[in-house]
């Protein structure tokens, strides 16, 4: 290949590197977030769940005691139900496993985005850049195809994050 397309294709596959990089920060942020977002639903209906369940042993405890009104009665008996309907949602809803695939995901994409930055450090000779972008390309299809959706809110949020912090390191470097 001659001299000058050669310099014209790196600069091009360095541009590749650069945008990927880009895209797998937000990649790994987003997922970071719904994980952190999916544990926190999880322990706020785990919470609920035991509070109501709590709240309903008491209830059933006093009652060997002595003999509750039948608005008492009523009552324990919605919160045993809310309780019941809580803790199936906990079940239903699979929060954790939410937090576990979201989290599997940002490592895969947080190695990934290292594995970029180390060949950014470090740009090998073409025919090497090449082949690592087809590497890379099929990693990241990979991984793609076994993450989780993000929330779109979350999403967003993370592209905002990034933009800002390529705005600082911009304007840090002038």
């Amino acid at each position: 290949m001659p001299e000058e397309q050669r310099s014209h294709a790196e600069p091009d596959a360095l541009k590749t590197l650069r945008k990927w990089q880009r895209g797998l920060r937000v990649n790994h942020i987003s997922h970071h977030r719904s994980a952190a977002r999916y544990a926190m639903l999880g322990r706020a209906l785990g919470i609920t769940v035991i509070v109501l369940s709590t709240v309903v042993g008491a209830a059933i405890f006093t009652t060997l005691k002595e003999s509750l009104s039948t608005a008492a009665k009523i009552g324990a008996g919605l919160l045993s139900l809310a309780a019941a309907v809580f803790s199936a949602l906990q079940t239903f809803l699979g929060f954790a496993q939410r937090q576990a695939a979201h989290h599997e995901a940002a490592v895969r994409y947080g190695a990934l985005r290292r594995e970029i930055e180390a060949a950014l450090g470090l740009p090998p000779a073409e025919p090497e850049l090449h082949r690592l972008l087809a590497h890379l390309r099929a990693r990241w299809d990979e991984i793609d195809a076994a993450a989780p959706a993000v929330p779109q809110r979350i999403w967003r949020g993370a592209i905002k994050t990034v933009e800002t912090a390529e705005a600082v390191a911009r304007k840090g470097s002038q």
